[in-house]
Formats: structure tokens, C-alpha cells, sequence
């Protein structure tokens, strides 16, 4: 088992690059579309309860947002210094790194639990919930929270897993989980009559299951790497990289929860109708960014073990890859989604305000979705690189510098319509940014190529005046 997770290792460095990037992306793409087909699965389900129940999966949605966010911090901040570690040969600062990730997501996970559950119908106002939703976003949300250290815990193991190069088992537990909640989420729901909280108990169910799936991958020895509590020596450079480098997503993710909780607030006058259809829109919009989130899972270790293994026309190359690949599938994507909005929003629903409201929020933020793919892979690049400020710039943008202020804004001056184009908006500027940035950390990466190069030659050089001296002599 071993010599075999060494060969995946070694696969990040030597393999066929294109082919290396899909044998790494697909697992990734194939577990997150699922995530994303049973969280469509999930808003239908529950749509057919009725509008108000529609609303209280948008409130909640920030909540598991933010849950998700503590175990990809862990999990993505120690799969960039793991891949990094590998590529130059540290495996023991990769294995204590992957410790410390594994024991920081449970900490995080029991706060979590804790403070969520206190202070719940609170949060739950604060995020956009009204008198009517409120019921069934407390049902809903309660049986969520309480479960979460799965969802965080299977976030963390399958991006940990990952850098090694194990994507299809990554893959395996992801899917796992989201089949086997698009498979209890009718029986719990309708079966045993238990409604809304029905889905949450299916989610809570399902997530543990894929958690446990994956942490046997270490339990039974089938990783180049093997966590144990004695290996719980955790460093300054451990924290500051996992942090610093998962520190960047989570507060991209606070910000979108912060930014989904203002635009149900934004919503909330234009009635139950609005905030549904908002939470439609927004699961529709995060179907689509599941796949370029994919292909990161896997383009981070390839481009993380070719930077620290000095291999940068490599890692050139895979970022030339990855920027066309990403470009082409999310144009495809907007182009059918603006064409078929309609269709799509009464799969989710069949009161005719939430069909329109939703057709026109469909076809407004996903006329500029070509450009996630810029967004994505600047991130992407930047975690992988260990470039925790420029990250972390990016990974606020666009909610925290564009989405909320212009959500304040143009929703002031344009009502239920500049809520919609505030997401537009903020995607412009964002891949705006984005591709500054990739051109600075390009820039960055060229001039370590040139000291190098500069270096290599220097021993050669006086290689061959010596070689002239001893023959002159």
C-alpha cells in the first residue's frame, strides 16, 4: 500500500500532465457535482412543502455554509503545505500537519455546535428568516447544527486525502454521502412524515457516513501518510500555514454567508416568494461553481508539489490548463441556464411568483458566470503556492469589498432587481482582480525560475575555469 501512495505521489511531478490533471480533477469534479445534484435534490424535496419551507432552506444555507468553511479551512490549509511538503520530501512535517488539521476541525466543530446552538433563533432572524419561515427554518437548522462535526470532519479528510494523491477515494466518500442523502432525503421527509427536519436529519446522516468512509483510508493504512495523536507536535510554521492558507476560504465563506444572510434580508419586503427564490437561485448558482471548485481540488496538489519541487514550466502549464478548461465549462453552463431558466426554476417549485422571480434572478447572475473560472483559479493558485495574503484578498473580494456594499446599494435604488445584479456585479470585479493577481504571483514565479537558473549555472561556470587553469598550467 505504501509503494502504491508513493507512485500516486510521485504521478503529481512526473505523470503526463493533462493526464494527470484529469485523473486528479474528475474524482474531484464527480464528488462535488454530486454534492451539488443532492443539494438540488434536497431544495426539491423540500420545495414540495411548500414556499415558506423554500425560504427556511435559504436561511439555513449561511449556517452550512459557515460549517463547511471551519472544516475547508483545516482541510484546504493542510493539503497546500502537505502537497508542498511532499513535493521536497518532508513527510514528517507533512504527517504532523495533517494532525494538527484533523484535531483543529473537531475543536472548531464542538465551538460551533456549541455557540450555534444557543444562540440559534437569533441567528436565524438575523439571517433573513421571517415570522412564517422562522418555524421551519428552527426545525430545519437545529437537527443540522447538532450533527455538524461530520460535515466539517468529511470536508477536511477528503481535501487531506487528496494531496497525496488519492482523489478517487476522496471522490468515493463524497459521493457516498450525497447518494445516500438524495435516498433518505424522501423517506424522512414523506416516509416518516418528519418534514423539513426530515432533510436536515438525511444531510446530518449522510455526512457522518462519508466522514467515517474516509477517515478508514488512514485507519487501515491505505496513505503515504499516517495521522496519530503523538504526532500532535504542532509548530508556528505548522498553524501559520494551515491557517494562513485555509484562513483566506473561510473568511470568503464567512463573507458569503454574511452576503447570502443580507440579500435574504434585502428580500424579505418583497415577501416569502422573494426569499425563496433567491435561495433557489443561489443553489442553482453553487450547482455550477461545484464543478470549477472540483477541478481545484485537484489542480492544488499538482500545482502545490511542482512548486515545491522547483518543476515551475510544469506548474506554467497546468495553470494555462486550468484557465481554459474552467473558461469553456462555465460558458457552456450559463448559456444553458440563461436559455432554459424557466424550466429549471419549476422543478423547484410551482407558485408562479417564485418561477418568474427566480427566471429573472437565473438569467441576471448567470449572464456573467464565463468569469468564475478567473476568480477560481487565481484562488486556487495562490492557496496552492502557500500565497496566504494574496488568497486571502482574493478570497474577501467579492463578497466582503463588492457583493454586500453593492447589495445595500443597488437594492436601495432598484429594489428585488439590484439584489439580483449586486451578484453580477461582483463577479466582474472579482475576476477583475483575479486576473491581476494570477499575473502577479506569474511574475513572482518567473523571477525564483531566473535566481535559480542563475545559481544552477554558477557551479558549471566554475567548473569550466577551473578546467582552463589546470590546462593552462
Amino acid at each position: 500500500m505504501r509503494e502504491r501512495a508513493e507512485r500516486r505521489t510521485r504521478m503529481l511531478g512526473e505523470g503526463h500532465l493533462p493526464r494527470v490533471l484529469v485523473t486528479m480533477a474528475v474524482p474531484g469534479i464527480i464528488g462535488m457535482t454530486a454534492n451539488a445534484v443532492y443539494n438540488i435534490t434536497d431544495s426539491i424535496f423540500i420545495g414540495r412543502l411548500g414556499t415558506s419551507q423554500i425560504g427556511a432552506v435559504a436561511v439555513v444555507f449561511p449556517l452550512f455554509t459557515l460549517a463547511a468553511a471551519l472544516g475547508l479551512t483545516f482541510g484546504v490549509g493542510a493539503a497546500s503545505y502537505i502537497a508542498r511538503c511532499l513535493g521536497a520530501g518532508k513527510t514528517e512535517e507533512a504527517n504532523r500537519t495533517l494532525t494538527f488539521a484533523l484535531a483543529g476541525t473537531v475543536v472548531s466543530g464542538i465551538a460551533f455546535m456549541i455557540a450555534a446552538g444557543v444562540f440559534l433563533d437569533p441567528l436565524l432572524r438575523t439571517l433573513g428568516a421571517t415570522e412564517t419561515i422562522l418555524p421551519y427554518a428552527r426545525d430545519y437548522g437545529q437537527v443540522f447544527i447538532y450533527g455538524s462535526i461530520g460535515i466539517m470532519l468529511k470536508m477536511c479528510l477528503s481535501h487531506t486525502i487528496r494531496a497525496e494523491g488519492a482523489a478517487v477515494f476522496s471522490m468515493a466518500g463524497i459521493v457516498i454521502g450525497a447518494l445516500l442523502n438524495i435516498a433518505l432525503d424522501p423517506l424522512f421527509i414523506f416516509g416518516f412524515d418528519m418534514g423539513i427536519a426530515g432533510a436536515g436529519l438525511a444531510t446530518v446522516v449522510s455526512q457522518w457516513t462519508a466522514a467515517l468512509f474516509l477517515a478508514t483510508y488512514f485507519l487501515r493504512g491505505r496513505g503515504f501518510l499516517a495521522p496519530a495523536i503523538s504526532k500532535l507536535r504542532v509548530s508556528f510554521r505548522i498553524v501559520r500555514e494551515v491557517l494562513g492558507n485555509g484562513g483566506p476560504l473561510f473568511f470568503r465563506l464567512l463573507l458569503e454567508s454574511s452576503a447570502v444572510a443580507i440579500i435574504n434580508t434585502a428580500a424579505q419586503p418583497f415577501g416569502d416568494a422573494a426569499v425563496g427564490s433567491v435561495g433557489v437561485v443561489l443553489r442553482v448558482l453553487l450547482f455550477g461553481s461545484f464543478v470549477v471548485y472540483g477541478f481545484g481540488q485537484g489542480y492544488g496538489p499538482v500545482a502545490g508539489y511542482n512548486y515545491g519541487a522547483r518543476n515551475f514550466d510544469r506548474l506554467f502549464r497546468a495553470l494555462k490548463l486550468g484557465h481554459i478548461w474552467t473558461t469553456m465549462y462555465a460558458l457552456l453552463f450559463a448559456a444553458f441556464i440563461v436559455g432554459f431558466a424557466p424550466q429549471v426554476m419549476r422543478l423547484f417549485s410551482a407558485d408562479p411568483e417564485v418561477i418568474q422571480l427566480g427566471s429573472m434572478g437565473l438569467r441576471i447572475i448567470h449572464s456573467v458566470f464565463p468569469l468564475f473560472g478567473f476568480q477560481m483559479m487565481a484562488l486556487f493558485t495562490c492557496q496552492a503556492l502557500g500565497k496566504a495574503r494574496l488568497a486571502f484578498f482574493i478570497g474577501i473580494a467579492r463578497q466582503g469589498l463588492f457583493l454586500i456594499p453593492l447589495v445595500l446599494i443597488l437594492s436601495r435604488f432598484y429594489g428585488f432587481v439590484g439584489v439580483l445584479a449586486s451578484q453580477a456585479v461582483s463577479d466582474v470585479m472579482t475576476a477583475l482582480v483575479g486576473a491581476m493577481f494570477t499575473v502577479l504571483v506569474l511574475r513572482h514565479v518567473s523571477q525564483i525560475r531566473r535566481r535559480n537558473e542563475v545559481r544552477d549555472a554558477q557551479p558549471a561556470l566554475e567548473t569550466t575555469r577551473t578546467g582552463v587553469g589546470n590546462a593552462g598550467g
